[in-house]
């Protein structure tokens, strides 16, 4: 067979399997405080939940949300760029002897505060489950008691 008798695709692009490039979340304002520590949470409860309990959970949770609202205090609103941006910082070599203990990665502990921010804004998120759902309400519950 020659070059020009190889069939070629010709028409329109193939369409996108999501017509959102990308997630924009409204600029940081309000409690910092209060968000970092419901982003903490969120992540060691997730952490505990999909493996088990341990210390190191609470570490990887408090970098994660640290960055995260560092980031955003930056003026980052971009999903896309947090979850890279966050999962850079997570890959500081201070952060691996927890991650080793945890048996995740900075990414994966990155791509779950992404889907766990979206989520409590409402957004519906792929690949997620029922249970993260609870686990947002649940979250929710705990920290509204702490603030009272």
């Amino acid at each position: 067979m020659q070059l020009q008798d190889v069939p070629t695709r010709r028409g329109p692009a193939p369409a996108r399997s999501a017509e959102i490039d990308s997630y924009l979340l409204k600029p940081l304002t309000g409690d910092v405080e209060f968000e970092s520590a419901w982003i903490s949470t969120a992540l060691a409860t997730w952490l505990d939940e999909e493996w088990t309990v341990l210390p190191e959970h609470q570490v990887l949770a408090k970098a994660a949300a640290d960055a995260y609202v560092g980031l955003r205090r930056k003026g980052e609103n971009d999903m896309g760029n947090l979850v890279l941006a966050v999962a850079s910082e997570l890959l500081s070599p201070e952060l691996a002897p927890a991650f080793r203990a945890s048996f995740t990665s900075p990414f994966e502990v990155s791509n779950k505060l992404s889907e766990t921010v979206m989520l409590k804004d409402g957004c519906d998120v792929c690949c997620t489950s029922a249970a993260d759902r609870e686990r947002i309400e649940r979250v929710n519950q705990l920290m509204s008691g702490s603030s009272m």
